[in-house]
């Protein structure tokens, strides 16, 4: 019935997914034929006696919030999510996304359920109703169906509706928000619930721009990025192999002086930069700013959605869609200190690389290669609002809420020597420049309402979504506000233009103002709609 009602009358335009459709179809037999085979005889010594009506509603809500729980888990734990990014990696969301699951996950996620199942010992009949109502609640949630206004309306009071599992796919696996299968409720209690604020996407829309993942990817990463280094480390060490020869990109347990002594340094560049390069620098006077690193990149690059530093050595070199090419982690912090430092390069084999190098290191000790952190992806704070952004009352925001530390002419604070900033200027000459990532209206908004005024943080925020794109709006005003011009032509293939770029060309129709101040709704739309990436 749901295969008929997407074929017939979609929701949303949908692309070329027969073939999909067959990939997904295969991973189904292939995974049955696995939970046979391992647990099939687990979970039928797991089952109990007969039981009455309410004992089968009983088993099935525990069960649901079994499964929300482990949802939450596939999601936040890195060598759970491996195999749980295959169901997030589909370009499409639709019917056929709801059989997109690895093997992997398959077995792991049976595995973990036979411990409620144990504890709680369901009937057969129980048993049989809770499977009958997860298949029926995963095919619904995914489908690419829209139902009547009323109909959705009362039915997401209680269930989990395809429209109401969309802000699970939309941006990204970071965004943390409702893992519910069957209910809504747990998202609901539990504070990970949020309504979709932005139109449905026929692709998986994400939050950044990688590219959506290759079927080989999906399916051999999990294995080769976790399975086969534990698998190895467990041979070396029943071989008698006490410890594991060094990860070039890990940290020793033992730090020694000399190293402890980089790792200061590095962390004193970040928190200091002006000290050391800026107009009054005592290392080089190759800064037009005497913004520090620390001034974007908050308490030093450790605060969660305060663009944080704690993974980004284990996942460089990578490709930048910004400059078109892959770069290295040296090429990614000299692109900071020309861009909002309005600087020059530091040389790649200079002390000071080394010591920023040593302290991305360190804060990247444990983390596995390409792997991202809850708070990594900044985009992850915001959801992107339907209006435009109102600069007038983005003006009263700022005048409210940001004018104690950047104060009224928006140049912020010196220290007493002048030589470097407290609180950094928001626009003017020493500010970041326009070819900055804050100077694009979604990442700045997403920055103000994660850690603006000081003391905001993601989970407990001061400004509501509207109001951080009205303040970012403001502050990036070109008519009121000039900042340094750039020198660098970005996004050479228009095809990876973040939405929010300020200048074109771009894929849509749409002026360079509405891809500056929003409403965005309208372009995803347009992109999506005509089999485009909607990046940002």
């Amino acid at each position: 019935m749901l295969l008929a009602w997407e074929t017939f009358r979609p929701a949303r335009a949908a692309g070329p997914r027969w073939r999909r459709f067959g990939f997904h179809l295969s991973l189904t037999v292939l995974n049955s034929a696995l939970y046979e085979l391992f647990y099939g005889a687990s979970v039928a010594r797991t089952l109990g006696p007969a039981a009455g009506t309410w004992s089968i509603v009983a088993a099935v809500l525990y069960l649901d919030f079994c499964l929300y729980w482990l949802h939450r888990v596939n999601h936040a734990w890195p060598w759970l999510w491996r195999f749980h990014q295959v169901h997030h990696s589909d370009t499409q969301v639709d019917l056929s996304t709801a059989f997109r699951e690895h093997p992997g996950q398959t077995l792991l996620s049976s595995l973990l359920m036979l411990l409620p199942l144990w504890w709680l010992r369901p009937s057969p009949l129980a048993y049989s109703a809770y499977t009958v109502a997860i298949a029926t609640a995963l095919y619904f949630q995914h489908a690419n169906v829209a139902l009547p206004a009323w109909v959705e309306k009362n039915l997401a009071r209680l269930f989990v509706t395809p429209q109401g599992h969309v802000p699970h796919h939309f941006v990204s696996a970071g965004k943390s928000q409702n893992f519910g299968v069957i209910f809504n409720v747990w998202d609901k209690l539990f504070g990970t619930w949020t309504a979709a604020s932005v139109p449905a996407p026929k692709f998986g829309v994400t939050g950044d721009t990688e590219a959506p993942l290759s079927v080989g990817t999906v399916l051999l990463r999990p294995f080769t990025s976790t399975l086969v280094p534990a698998l190895t480390a467990m041979a070396l060490v029943l071989g008698g192999c006490k410890w594991l020869p060094d990860d070039p990109k890990g940290v020793p347990d033992k730090i020694s002086p000399e190293t402890q002594a980089e790792i200061d340094y590095g962390r004193d560049l970040i928190v200091h930069t002006a000290r050391y390069f800026g107009p009054q620098g005592t290392v080089a006077k190759t800064m037009n700013s005497r913004m520090n690193c620390q001034n974007c990149h908050l308490d030093a690059g450790t605060k969660p959605f305060g663009i944080s530093f704690q993974t980004v050595h284990n996942r460089y070199p990578d490709y930048r869609a910004r400059e078109g090419r892959v770069m290295s982690l040296e090429s990614r912090i000299n692109n900071c200190f020309e861009r909002p430092m309005n600087g020059q390069p530091l040389p790649p084999q200079s002390r000071e690389m080394v010591a920023i190098l040593t302290y991305f290191r360190h804060l990247a000790r444990g983390a596995p290669t390409g792997f991202r952190r809850k708070g990594d992806r900044l985009n992850d704070a915001v959801l992107l609002p339907k209006r435009l952004a109102d600069v007038a009352n983005g003006a009263k925001i700022y005048a409210a809420q940001c004018v104690r530390c950047h104060k009224p002419d928006g140049q912020g604070e010196l220290n007493r020597a002048e030589s470097e900033y407290i609180y950094p200027p928001l626009w003017g000459p020493e500010s970041y420049n326009e070819a900055s990532s804050m100077a694009r209206i979604i990442k700045l908004a997403a920055f103000v309402k994660a850690n603006m005024p000081l003391g905001a943080t993601y989970d407990k925020p001061t400004l509501t979504d509207e109001e951080a794109f009205d303040v970012a709006a403001f502050i990036n005003d070109d008519t009121q506000h000039p900042r340094p011009k750039t020198r660098w032509a970005d996004y050479p293939d228009p095809k990876q233009r973040p939405i929010d770029e300020r200048k074109g060309p771009y894929l849509d129709p749409f002026p360079e103002e509405q891809h500056r101040v929003g409403p965005f709704g309208p372009i995803i739309r347009y992109l999506i709609d005509n089999q485009l990436p909607a990046f940002y």
